[in-house]
């Protein structure tokens, strides 16, 4: 079953929004982030040190919008694919989820 998350206007402060979503039965921390090819989901932790990546409150990005940040030590991922292409976890990717747009709303599919 899908779960709503936000709609696409949410993202347009900082291109970017924390949620929390019910993953496999568990609550899980999760952002959803736009940029010029889509938008994307994935679950809020570093590959590196298991911490949030978020900034402040829905803030990921760098200054320009093209790239997510991690808060703990700044490693880069790529926002279309998750990939860590920058960092202490360079090559290794965040955990995407499937999400489903219907007009100006985003779901989390299964």
């Amino acid at each position: 079953m899908k779960q709503f998350l936000c709609k696409t206007t949410d993202l347009d402060a900082t291109q970017a929004k924390s949620l929390t979503a019910e993953i496999e039965g568990k609550t899980q921390d999760i952002f959803v982030v736009r940029n010029a090819e889509g938008i994307f989901a994935y679950i809020d932790v570093c590959p590196h040190t298991g911490t949030p990546l978020e900034w402040r409150e829905d803030h990921f990005l760098d200054e320009e919008f093209s790239h997510i940040i991690c808060a703990t030590h700044g490693a880069q991922f790529r926002i279309e694919n998750g990939y860590c292409f920058a960092g202490p976890c360079k090559q290794r990717s965040l955990t995407a989820l499937p999400l489903e747009i219907n007009g100006n709303k985003i779901y989390l599919s299964d």
